[in-house]
């Protein structure tokens, strides 16, 4: 019997060892831990804290990121930006899980991803948001891809989540500006 329970506590254990999470947002977190970055042709950008039960997930308090880009193609984008735990292999990392509650705006080109100390970075579409409401999302480490000529993953200091008006504008999609929210639920990080 003894060696049964230990059996169970090991893989119990062992379990919770290969599904180690970082949690890089949660609803008790302030707002002060993240950052913005407006890009040239974005106009504006801000981030709040928010709570309404007709939009919150068990009435939870999340993130809401305004945006305002314009109507030019390059680079117009603003970066959501946290910076994260530099003592965790990222090399281990897995997915990158989290739930976004979409407004329908299809000028909205939306990316995650991880910046390294030495300026380049790891980066996933998600392509536009056309859905509204809330959408979990899981997205596997393969689907990060390099941009920069450093990018090495020992050296990621941010995570962050872009809101990208370049493809909308450079097909005209944008008549002078375009603007929303997007609300983002808790973030984790599988490793």
């Amino acid at each position: 019997m003894k060696k049964i329970v230990f059996l169970v506590g090991f893989i119990i254990a062992f379990q919770k060892f290969l599904y180690c999470e970082e949690v890089v947002f949660t609803n008790e977190e302030y707002k002060e831990k993240w950052f913005i970055v407006k890009l040239k042709n974005a106009l504006d950008g801000d981030i709040d804290l928010f709570k309404d039960k007709n939009i919150s997930e068990n009435n939870e308090i999340i993130l809401k990121l305004f945006y305002k880009l314009s109507d030019k193609s390059e680079y117009n984008m603003v970066d959501f930006r946290r910076k994260i735990d530099r003592n965790v292999d990222w090399k281990k990392m897995k997915a990158v899980k989290f739930s976004l509650y979409g407004n329908q705006d299809e000028n909205v080109y939306l990316q995650v991803g991880f910046y390294t100390n030495s300026g380049s970075y790891f980066v996933t579409d998600i392509k536009e948001i056309n859905w509204t409401g809330w959408k979990n999302f899981e997205i596997p480490k393969k689907n990060f891809y390099p941009v920069g000529s450093l990018c090495d993953w020992d050296d990621v200091d941010n995570f962050f989540i872009r809101v990208n008006g370049d493809v909308a504008a450079s097909k005209g999609k944008i008549n002078k500006e375009d603007s929303g929210e997007i609300y983002i639920g808790s973030i984790k990080i599988e490793y």
